[in-house]
């Protein structure tokens, strides 16, 4: 069984997508767990960085309740790519990781 448990997902206002999901992987990384603390290549963090702020423009911050300002096409675009970065992730974290893939939008 992997040592650290992390949960994949994005959230609205925050600037990370990996959260622990048990007690070791929150006394090593923290909650939520900051990108570069884990061992990623700098472009994959880049990567992830870039959609996690994308995840931010999918929310009318004007009128939260509204619906979301993404196309059909942009938000399965959105997905798709956050799907291959989630199998990336797997296989840049190994085998010391499980990675629960959480991501859904709205």
């Amino acid at each position: 069984m992997a040592q650290y448990q992390i949960r994949y997902f994005f959230e609205w206002g925050l600037d990370t997508c990996l959260w622990a999901d048990n007690d070791m992987t929150r006394e090593k990384y923290g909650y939520p767990i900051l990108l570069s603390d884990l061992p990623l290549s700098p472009a994959f963090v880049s990567e992830l960085e870039r959609l996690c702020s994308e995840f931010q423009t999918g929310l009318n911050w004007d009128d939260p309740a509204a619906p979301s300002p993404w196309s059909n096409s942009r938000r399965a675009d959105f997905l798709r790519r956050a799907e291959a970065a989630y199998d990336q992730l797997v296989r840049e974290l190994g085998s010391e990781f499980q990675v629960q893939n959480e991501v859904f939008l709205p």
